[in-house]
């Protein structure tokens, strides 16, 4: 790859992570579908390249660990830490939340039906 597309490259990446970091490779991979970056081939060629800026510390993975959850968030080394903490407490914890209750919700819906099923055939 020739330096000027591989600082190309790099330098995108690290604007969207400083503009809407934290960030998570998948909201990153949608930003950069959105911007147009067609250098990057694939998340995957993505994901090598946020690996290649964390080894060189031009970015750094922070992880927001709430109760059996891990999120992993890219940002930039010049975001403070209770600045990140902020940032992604609210939104991960109902999430997880709204994530839990759904899949509770369904589950209550099947024993419903089948509660009703056993009914119908006795």
């Amino acid at each position: 790859m020739p330096p000027e597309l591989r600082q190309m490259i790099t330098r995108s990446l690290f604007d969207i992570v400083k503009e809407h970091g934290p960030i998570t490779i998948s909201n990153t991979w949608e930003r950069v579908q959105e911007v147009g970056l067609k250098d990057l081939t694939s998340k995957n060629h993505m994901k090598v390249v946020l690996r290649w800026m964390r080894e060189r510390q031009k970015l750094r993975l922070v992880c927001n660990h709430v109760g059996a959850h891990k999120q992993f968030l890219y940002t930039t080394w010049f975001t403070k830490p209770g600045t990140i903490q902020a940032a992604i407490a609210t939104p991960t914890t109902t999430t997880a939340r709204e994530a839990l209750q759904a899949r509770l919700g369904v589950r209550e819906q099947m024993n419903l039906k089948l509660n009703a099923f056993q009914k119908r055939s006795k």
